[in-house]
């Protein structure tokens, strides 16, 4: 993952609701009125014998707006190009309903006898809801939605006309006006820091965003493709030549899945499986949020420098076994393939996330002291909460760099033997939700020096602290395994509600570790003997979100929220004591 600040796009998960059927919205609508007017003629709004409620108010001021807003809301927004869903529409004029309800009321347990003012605020409340909503969902241009938002109070300032004086209409439309104003100071305010640092709108995001959940769009990645910047960063593949059977390759991008959902990287390992065939397997590199792909599209350069290798490889018949080094806090597992390295590295059972690319392409360079290539994986296989990555320069950094130059101090002369390779997938039937991605579960067996390996990789973001080891002792101990690694690919298509949601979060080991020994069973009838070739491939001009562009985002971000509310809170405050001002000038 990352810090809490490199996944700050994740909190954009935030605004994801799934709106009810809208006939459902539309009956709350009506049934509240209908309340409203009986529990007026019942007596319940009645205060030093007065009963607040006049005859068929609730019907006409509350009921009879927001029905109309339904269906007038989409109409408005289709003259600029935009719409919303019925749901959606629906789900945000029963949403005013209630706020207009609570607002009118509510106030009346203390000031008995001003429910004319009172319904005149929860008018404008009303307004301004629908003003921000609108914005973020269907367009973030506020002349846009300025209309539309109208709609609903709008209609209820006209229906209260019947019951109040002459004069309560120019109110509540004064009183929208200066809102509306207000609101609009407001809006200019959450753009104003992104857009004088990064040249980006905020709610445009927020828009986009909803915009790829509802509709699967991708005005989301354009935005990111304007702000991101191109790397270039080393990317190590083993081939596997096998006799009689399909490829395998083990291929490590040093380029980060995410930040969510389907939006830029973040189904990387999928998507290169796809790309560079069934029997591929896309462990986590060192990245982290700074290096997320800002579309898709970036991966398709992945997947060419990858295979544009292919015509210098040369094949070697020899590995190792697979080694195990105890180097606490962090440990790694190394084999030899060829005249290469494969190194992954962990701290489970503590919290093992995101590596900063510097320090795993410190390791890789300092494998080449024994090594032609080094493939370092990050194992991203222990998660206890979110956890800050680990950057150059600190001790996590240090202690992982120390423990990878043991693994390819000690592997270089380490005897190798001839291999056989083979591999199986299950995909599982949990879901993205309960932090299963597309490709399931893959077993890669290697039998080397009459040993046989097994490394395990989960299509998923982390793993629960702890499952990993409990993993390794059921393989080793169900199977003719004699050694077992588990790595996750980081995949965030199971980030779209949450930023953690790893694998044995949702579901238990139990429920799943059947399917496991399945994949690795499959994997091990799967052997064949086979050749090695490994290469790594240069992957220039991939654009990504760019050094420490999260980070800013995020104090940017943080900088504006901090001040938007009690900003927001005067700005609202003034507009009502300024209609409130003029009002009385008209009057008198």
């Amino acid at each position: 993952m990352g810090s809490s600040q490199e996944s700050m796009l994740e909190g954009l998960s935030r605004l994801i609701v799934t709106p009810q059927d809208w006939k459902k919205s539309v009956l709350f609508i009506v049934l509240a009125g209908i309340c409203i007017d009986l529990l007026g003629y019942a007596g319940i709004f009645t205060m030093k014998s007065e009963n607040f409620v006049l005859p068929f108010f609730g019907i006409a001021c509350f009921t009879l707006p927001g029905i109309f807003s339904v269906f007038m809301t989409n109409f408005l927004l289709s003259s600029y190009g935009r719409k919303i869903s019925r749901d959606w529409s629906a789900l945000l004029s029963a949403l005013c309903v209630g706020v207009s309800i609570i607002f009118s009321f509510l106030p009346l347990t203390i000031f008995w006898d001003d429910l004319e003012f009172f319904f005149a605020i929860s008018i404008a409340a009303v307004f301004s809801l629908r003003i921000i909503t609108l914005l973020v969902l269907a367009d973030s241009r506020f002349s846009h939605v300025f209309f539309p938002a109208f709609s609903q109070s709008l209609f209820a300032g006209f229906t209260g006309t019947i019951f109040f004086p002459d004069e309560f209409f120019i109110f509540t439309f004064l009183l929208q006006l200066f809102f509306g104003g207000g609101m609009f100071l407001i809006v200019w305010l959450i753009e104003r820091p992104l857009k004088i640092n990064f040249g980006v709108s905020a709610l445009g995001m927020a828009n986009a965003f909803m915009a790829h959940v509802n509709d699967g769009s991708k005005a989301l990645d354009a935005i990111f493709t304007e702000l991101g910047e191109e790397v270039f960063v080393p990317q190590v593949t083993l081939f596997f030549k096998r006799e009689g059977k399909d490829e395998i390759i083990f291929t490590v991008p040093n380029v980060h899945p995410g930040p969510l959902g389907e939006i830029g990287g973040s189904n990387l390992p999928f998507q290169l499986n796809a790309l560079l065939g069934r029997d591929t397997l896309v462990p986590h590199g060192a990245a982290t949020h700074d290096f997320n792909p800002v579309s898709p599209d970036e991966i398709l350069k992945i997947a060419d420098a990858v295979e544009s290798t292919r015509k210098d490889l040369v094949f070697s018949g020899k590995a190792s076994r697979m080694v195990h080094f105890d180097e606490k806090p962090v440990h790694a597992t190394a084999q030899v393939f060829g005249d290469s390295l494969l190194i992954i590295a962990s701290r489970s059972p503590e919290v093992t996330d995101d590596l900063d690319f510097s320090v795993g392409l410190a390791i890789m360079e300092g494998g080449r002291r024994y090594f032609k290539n080094t493939a370092f994986v990050d194992g991203h296989n222990s998660m206890k909460d979110i956890a800050p990555a680990v950057h150059s320069g600190s001790r996590k950094a240090i202690e992982y760099m120390r423990t990878a130059e043991v693994a390819s101090g000690s592997m270089h002369g380490m005897d190798t033997f001839s291999f056989e390779t083979g591999i199986f997938t299950v995909k599982l039937p949990f879901g993205r939700e309960r932090g299963f991605g597309d490709l399931g579960v893959q077993a890669f067996a290697v039998r080397s020096g009459g040993e046989i390996s097994v490394y395990l990789l989960f299509d998923g973001n982390n793993m629960v602290s702890g499952l990993r080891e409990r993993i390794i002792d059921l393989v080793v101990g169900e199977t003719d395994a004699g050694a077992c690694e588990v790595m996750t690919t980081d995949t965030h298509v199971v980030n779209i509600i949450s930023g953690k949601n790893p694998v044995g979060g949702a579901v238990p080991l139990e429920d799943f570790s059947d399917y496991i020994l399945d994949a690795v069973r499959g994997a091990t009838d799967d052997l064949a003997p086979s050749e090695v070739a490994v290469s790594t491939a240069w992957c220039d001009g991939v654009r990504v979100f760019g050094s420490h562009k999260i980070s800013q985002l995020a104090s940017s971000a943080g900088a504006m929220i901090g001040l938007l509310i009690p900003v927001a809170v005067i700005i609202l405050f003034l507009s009502l004591l300024t209609t409130v001002l003029v009002y009385m000038v008209l009057l008198f």
